[in-house]
């Protein structure tokens, strides 16, 4: 498990908020490098597939308050799906995040919310990654119509 933590000078009494939040998705649709670009506002194209789980935390100051965010990176692939419930319990929200360059990773993202709902039942975001690839396997249309069907907030991210 790799753990980053921001100002981690920070003392975790005057922390008021702990928001854990978790990406889950196939392997290779761009979860660790959003998470990257988030924390560090760097990209690495370049792709090695997670091991495992990986943990980062910042602190931040937002509308006066002191949060913690405990961001969770569990890899996609399926020899390391036992060990995603154990992390999403508890979680403040789930981003399901799929490649829009490939479409099975779309495909599958049924799958993944009858996965997280069989153990929680978080707030779930679906994110279309990788907008900026000139190859689109999932249209627009098709995305915004999966996720007014089941009520889902929509983000687009270019990493």
């Amino acid at each position: 498990m790799n753990e980053q933590d921001s100002n981690s000078d920070s003392d975790d009494s005057i922390i008021a908020n702990r928001h854990k939040i978790i990406f889950v998705g196939d392997s290779g649709v761009g979860k660790t490098t959003i998470i990257s670009r988030i924390m560090d506002n760097k990209f690495n194209d370049t792709y090695e597939p997670s091991i495992g789980v990986d943990f980062i935390s910042k602190h931040l100051r937002f509308r006066g308050s002191n949060i913690k965010l405990q961001i969770w990176d569990p890899s996609g692939q399926e020899k390391y799906k036992g060990l995603i419930p154990s992390y999403v319990r508890g979680s403040s929200i789930v981003f399901l995040i799929y490649d829009v360059s490939k479409k099975s990773s779309f495909n599958n993202i049924p799958k993944w919310i009858n996965f997280i709902r069989s153990f929680e039942d978080n707030i779930l975001v679906l994110c279309g990654n990788k907008i900026d690839l000139s190859k689109r396997e999932v249209k627009k249309r098709r995305r915004r119509s999966f996720s007014s069907e089941r009520r889902y907030i929509l983000f687009r991210s270019k990493c």
